[in-house]
């Protein structure tokens, strides 16, 4: 033990024995500071204003027995003495909570092991009021930590479950403890979780799983991000689990508003042309229009002569008039289905037909710029992917490319630029290729270009969402973005889809749809 001395309460109603314990201490120097009593109404009094770190308390006193104490004393250790050794009252003493019991014998000998009891009671409270203090410690810790924590042992026992778990699930922890994991009634897709477990158990390494659905308190459908830690273990046998878990719904609400903010603004950046587009051929059609109404009152005029009559030049005219009509159709019914919004988050696309869409909707931002060239396979299978996520993901790459041809064209304009979209398949992926000749990305920074913030662009110009949310979006479809470049030539992103997501039922459904689209085509043709 430390130099600190120890405040000793010694309740003795024999004189001669409350004078040998004085004397010993005196003679032994031992460290210890003491306040004495003769009687149970004394000590109770002294226990009232002042604290001990242990008491020795006679059993039988004048005025009643040790444990008539135990209420003034139930925070500190208690040494019982008595000069009859009596096996009952051993066993009443130690249950009412004395950490100790010693018979005084006539020669006093008990006094010369008394200061080891003493050490080691001391000793042991003071470990025991440590280990509660760290408890409480770690407890009130726990319940401070807003993430989800359920503690599950090898057994699949719940062994913990925070605040944080209560209020989530609203399942109080009396509920769960020490109950099967899996039947703690959290309502959420159970098979997947204990596919979870399964394949954890296996590897014993930390593994990330977001997006994983449950019914909250309200009804309401949320979101969780969820993380399992092995339980430290000497061997290699798992000794149990962590589920750290995170309700994630408002943080995907709002990554839902940044997308369709981020999708606005790319719309925002080609509805000018889009207008224009529209524009353009709606005023040549008026041009056309009053043409064919002029040379048709000329013709209908002169009825007996028509063949002097009929401009050379009118059917070619109402030919324009039906190809402007076409490309009008073309650009708003591609407009509409690049904007229309995902209603489900299980959906298969057409990689081609999105780019062709994507393509059209966004012409005017990119035709005064580049050339776009496309080498689409023609033997894609469906991709399981959001369309909004395809779509906003392929036209920000599209706008990046375009970004990096203009400013190389500011300092080389010695040949045009060129983008160019390539779909394939390679084994179990769709990838979409993006290349462009374009000013590039230095080696020194391409480490860094899908961290938040991060541009290459020059102020104003972009603001370092781009590439980071498209990462973040193809990644939760189950996808990877790379890309290869050469700084001041060139640079191509690759996104890669693994169509095994899709299912059977999903891929017939699509091929469904295709079919009926086709018809309906046909027919209006």
């Amino acid at each position: 033990m430390n130099d600190e001395k120890i405040k000793i309460f010694f309740v003795e109603d024999n004189t001669i024995d409350r004078k040998s314990f004085e004397r010993m201490v005196s003679r032994e120097n031992l460290p210890y500071d003491f306040v004495t009593a003769g009687s149970i109404k004394e000590a109770g009094e002294i226990a009232k204003s002042q604290h001990f770190d242990i008491a020795i308390v006679d059993y039988m006193l004048g005025d009643g027995t040790a444990f008539d104490l135990f209420g003034f004393l139930d925070d500190i250790p208690v040494i019982i003495t008595t000069g009859a050794g009596d096996e009952e009252i051993a066993v009443k003493a130690m249950k009412s909570g004395a950490c100790d019991y010693i018979i005084k014998d006539p020669s006093q000998n008990y006094l010369k092991f008394l200061p080891v009891v003493i050490e080691n009671a001391v000793k042991n409270s003071r470990a025991g009021k440590r280990f509660n203090y760290m408890h409480n410690l770690n407890h009130n810790l726990l319940a401070a930590i807003p993430s989800v924590l359920i503690g599950v042992d090898s057994d699949f026992r719940v062994t913990h479950w925070n605040k944080a778990a209560e209020q989530t699930f609203n399942i109080p922890a009396e509920q769960v403890l020490l109950k099967p994991f899996l039947y703690c009634g959290i309502e959420w897709n159970w098979s997947k979780v204990a596919a979870w477990i399964t394949d954890f158990s296996r590897s014993t390494h930390s593994s990330i799983h977001e997006q994983m659905r449950y019914v909250k308190p309200d009804g309401k459908i949320g979101r969780l991000s969820v993380k399992i830690c092995p339980f430290p273990s000497e061997n290699s046998e798992m000794s149990g689990f962590l589920f750290v878990a995170e309700d994630i719904t408002d943080y995907k609400i709002m990554e839902s508003q940044l997308i369709e903010a981020q999708k606005l603004k790319s719309m925002g950046r080609i509805a000018s042309g889009i207008a224009s587009e529209i524009k353009d051929p709606l005023e040549r059609l008026d041009d056309y229009t009053e043409r064919i109404e002029r040379n048709l009152r000329q013709l209908y005029s002169n009825l007996e002569n028509t063949a002097d009559y009929i401009p050379a030049d009118l059917l070619p005219d109402i030919e324009k008039f039906q190809n402007d009509i076409e490309n009008i159709t073309k650009i708003i019914e591609a407009t509409e289905q690049f904007s229309h919004p995902t209603l489900s988050d299980d959906k298969i696309i057409d990689v081609n037909q999105s780019i062709k869409n994507m393509l059209v909707v966004s012409k005017s931002y990119w035709k005064d710029t580049v050339t776009v060239r496309t080498d689409l396979s023609s033997d894609l299978p469906p991709v399981p992917c959001s369309g909004d996520t395809f779509n906003e993901v392929i036209l920000n790459l599209l706008v990046n490319s375009v970004d990096a041809v203009a400013q190389k064209l500011e300092t080389d304009n010695s040949q045009k630029g060129v983008v160019t979209i390539k779909t394939s398949l390679y084994s179990n992926w769709v990838q979409v290729h993006i290349t462009d000749n374009g000013i590039g990305i230095p080696v020194e920074i391409q480490d860094k270009i899908f961290e938040p913030f991060f541009s290459t662009k020059k102020p104003g110009k972009g603001d370092g969402h781009g590439l980071a949310v498209c990462r973040r979006l193809i990644e939760r479809e189950g996808g990877m973005i790379s890309f290869e470049s050469e700084f001041g030539k060139w640079t191509t992103f690759t996104v890669h889809f693994n169509v095994n997501q899709a299912s059977e039922e999903e891929a017939a459904n699509h091929q469904e749809i295709q079919e009926k689209t086709s018809i309906i085509n046909n027919k209006k043709s």
